[in-house]
């Protein structure tokens, strides 16, 4: 058995390690009697160290694939709330522009809205991860779909007063807009 051999054992899949797992376990802990029954006991008798050998490393392997499943899912629910908490810090420092481009989505009670594609402030809320880029269609003159991470829409619909005092104020030039239009 070369080292290929082995790798190639290793890779096995954790069902495949359970069902090594179960027939060995019969093998080394049914009664002498059903052995005799089946067959097996002149093949227990000699090669129980193998057979052992086998039932250690298929517990082994399986607990491997345990914990590596359980590490893989905390990594990942670690990460992601080290992200929301990243995410929500940056709602907190908000320059008051990237809070007056924000109230415009709270204010329309919509995820989405053509922006400019050009814009330091848009691309600086891309970066942070609040808004991205929904559309590759669109143009300079009316803009590009951008939406609200589904997070950061939560957490503003949750906390208006993370935008202040720029919604406030956007809400009042809409206001002033909507009067001046109706004269």
């Amino acid at each position: 058995m070369n080292i290929g051999d082995i790798t190639n054992w290793v890779k096995l899949s954790p069902k495949h390690w359970l069902s090594i797992l179960v027939a060995t376990s019969a093998l080394l802990f049914l009664p002498d009697g059903l052995l005799t029954r089946l067959g097996a006991e002149v093949v227990v008798k000699q090669h129980r160290m193998w057979i052992g050998l086998a039932w250690l490393v298929a517990c082994a392997m399986l607990v491997a694939h345990a914990l590596q499943a359980v590490g893989g899912r905390g990594a990942m629910i670690v990460r992601t709330r080290r992200f929301l908490k990243t995410g929500r810090d940056a709602l907190r420092k908000l320059t008051p522009e990237e809070k007056r481009l924000l109230a415009d989505y709270v204010l329309s009670d919509s995820k989405s809205q053509n922006l400019d594609l050009r814009s330091g402030v848009v691309n600086g809320l891309v970066q942070a991860q609040i808004i991205y880029r929904s559309s590759n269609m669109g143009d300079l003159l009316r803009g590009f779909a951008y939406n609200v991470q589904p997070w950061a829409w939560e957490e503003l619909k949750a906390n208006p007063g993370l935008l202040e005092p720029e919604l406030s104020n956007r809400l009042e030039e809409l206001q002033a807009e909507i009067a001046r239009r109706r004269r």
